[in-house]
């Protein structure tokens, strides 16, 4: 009895101390020190695999990845395709999972629901999603990555979402209707292209680059320590409303104060940066 109790108390005290060892870890070196991932979700209704999608309606993508690279791009192919790859071998719990909806939602997710040791960095999965442009009018994309690099090519899309936990992400070449917004956590943003309506952009620890063709009625920038770079072929429309603690801006183009802004032009783009110890650029190409 003593000695199973004695077994006990040194497997108990053995739990605890593994406990508080990976607590002290995960504070000091952050998540990749995570031994399980939960990664759940209801799968009862998904596909499981890359290949094309026979789709004649699609209004939404909702796409979620854990590592490796993503990109989105325009085809003219009739419908579109999930393609995966892996310089590991992907058994097939490891495979991509994919659902449509009735209405027309996509929705991708990395790999199959559950618990799983490590992070995924050990497949470092990239993927290609090709999407028609006969879509793109009406088309809403939303994407959700931990450590992936995300890459928006030729798209013309409504509006797409971006959140993004230490991967970049480039927007190049593409034109959206409505609305653009980028949030990463650690990792640099480029948009290259045009946004008409509203365009946010956000970063933690990294910078952001914006050139653009067309700037949209309104946009926010905000960074914490990471320079914000903005660069054009002619003295930009904008009024500029900017906050900062410890950044500053330069400016290739002449700025008038009013009510307490900087207006270019006609300051036509309403534009607000925010910073707490970057550096706003406004540069002529």
């Amino acid at each position: 009895m003593k000695k199973a109790l004695k077994i006990t108390l040194i497997v108990v005290a053995a739990l605890v101390a593994g406990a508080v060892i990976l607590g002290v870890l995960n504070a000091l070196f952050g998540d990749k020190w995570s031994l399980w991932t939960d990664y759940t979700y209801d799968d009862s209704d998904f596909t499981v695999g890359d290949g094309s999608i026979a789709v004649e309606n699609l209004t939404e993508i909702d796409l979620d990845w854990v590592d490796g690279n993503v990109t989105v791009m325009s085809c003219q192919d009739a419908y579109p395709s999930l393609t995966e790859t892996s310089k590991n071998e992907l058994t097939e719990g490891s495979l991509l999972r994919w659902h449509l909806s009735e209405d027309g939602k996509l929705t991708v997710k990395y790999r199959e629901s559950s618990f799983f040791l490590g992070r995924g960095n050990n497949k470092q999965k990239d993927l290609i999603l090709r999407i028609p442009e006969r879509f793109m009018e009406k088309l809403s994309i939303k994407i959700h990555v931990a450590s992936s690099n995300v890459f928006l090519d030729r798209l013309g899309a409504k509006e797409i979402s971006v959140e993004s936990g230490t991967g970049n992400v480039a927007m190049l070449s593409t034109s959206i209707c409505e609305s653009l917004s980028i949030h990463a956590q650690k990792g640099r943003i480029l948009v290259s292209g045009s946004v008409f309506e509203k365009m946010t952009l956000s970063t933690e620890k990294s910078e952001i680059k914006v050139d653009s063709l067309i700037l949209p009625k309104t946009a926010e920038l905000e960074t914490k320590d990471g320079d914000i770079r903005m660069e054009f072929s002619a003295a930009p429309s904008i009024t500029l409303d900017f906050h900062e603690e410890k950044g500053k801006y330069v400016s290739d183009f002449s700025l008038d104060e009013r009510d307490g802004r900087l207006v270019s032009g006609d300051g036509a783009c309403q534009l607000k940066v925010t910073t707490k110890s970057g550096t706003l650029y406004l540069t002529e190409k």
